[in-house]
C-alpha cells in the first residue's frame, strides 16, 4: 500500500491542501486515500481537508491507533492493491 506523509498545513509557505488537490488530480493518485492528522483548528481544517480529498481527519494529539489502523478496504475509497 502506498503511504504519504504531508506536512505544511500550518507552516509559512506550506499548503498541504494544495498538495492534496494536486495529487487527487493525477490519475496515478486519484484513488489514494489521504488521511490528515493536524493540530490546527479542527473545524476549519477538517472541512478544508475533506474538500481537498482526504478520506479521514484526526485531531492531534492522537490518543489511539485509529489513523494507523485504517486501510483501503476499510475506507472503501481505494483499490486494495
Amino acid at each position: 500500500m502506498l503511504a504519504l506523509r504531508a506536512d505544511g498545513f500550518g507552516k509559512q509557505g506550506g499548503d498541504g491542501f494544495l498538495v492534496m488537490r494536486r495529487l487527487k488530480a493525477l490519475y496515478e493518485f486519484a484513488l489514494m486515500p489521504i488521511i490528515v492528522v493536524s493540530a490546527r483548528d479542527a473545524t476549519a481544517t477538517q472541512e478544508k481537508a475533506l474538500e481537498a480529498g482526504a478520506v479521514a481527519y484526526f485531531q492531534k494529539p492522537v490518543q489511539d491507533e485509529r489513523p494507523f489502523a485504517l486501510h483501503p478496504e476499510s475506507l472503501g475509497k481505494a483499490d486494495a492493491h
